[in-house]
């Protein structure tokens, strides 16, 4: 039985979750509180697509405030805990089982969409899934955030109330049934919370697979 993990250094972390986390208008200031309280050597991988120009500044944005490495990925990358990806501009970025996936489809709107990145997430990990959905204008994430639910995921909104924008949370509130909707200064310490209360993915699916044999 293969495992949710790609093979693994010896000094890296069990892979326990995969965060996948969207935003736009008002977005930045989100994340940066956010991911100052992931520490590093968490073991997660987190996924971001947030709606940008031409042009990102945002993984060094991020890495200012943060313990974990953050980046652009490219194309067919390995997917690893403890690490922070970050959708290039105008590319979408998706995840398969141990991998990442970039891509510049020239349909599918916005690019990068938050939508792809948390369906192919649900698809990918099923109930190891945590989806964010943070301040922005109309609703990217709402089809993706219930993807990730109806896999047996964790769904977690920013409160709309502390939303400078709150089209976003609100329409995933609307389409799904929410686990957590918090302030933004919470999200961080409740993701921590999260990742850390959770088994090894790897090992989970490893049981269950011999549960059903």
């Amino acid at each position: 039985m293969s495992s949710l993990a790609p093979t693994r250094a010896a000094h890296e972390p069990a892979l326990r979750k995969v965060i996948v986390i969207g935003s736009s208008a008002d977005g930045v200031l989100a994340l940066r509180h956010i991911v100052s309280a992931l520490p590093y050597g968490l073991p997660a991988a987190v996924l971001i697509v947030s709606h940008i120009g031409k042009e990102s500044r945002l993984p060094s944005v991020l890495a200012q405030q943060c313990e974990l490495p953050v980046m652009h990925p490219f194309d067919a990358e390995t997917l690893r805990p403890g690490r922070i990806y970050v959708a290039p501009p105008q590319h979408h970025m998706r995840v398969g089982r141990g991998v990442i996936l970039v891509t510049r489809d020239s349909q599918q709107r916005p690019r990068p969409s938050v939508n792809e990145l948390f369906i192919s997430a649900a698809h990918a990990y099923g109930r190891d899934v945590i989806g964010v959905v943070l301040t922005g204008y109309l609703h990217d994430g709402a089809a993706g955030l219930q993807a990730i639910k109806d896999a047996g995921g964790i769904a977690v909104i920013q409160d709309p109330r502390d939303a400078r924008v709150p089209d976003m949370p609100l329409a995933a509130a609307a389409r799904t049934d929410i686990d957590y909707s918090c302030a933004v200064a919470d999200i961080g310490p409740l993701l921590v919370n999260l990742v850390c209360d959770a088994p090894d993915a790897s090992t989970q699916q490893q049981s269950e697979g011999e549960d059903h044999g």
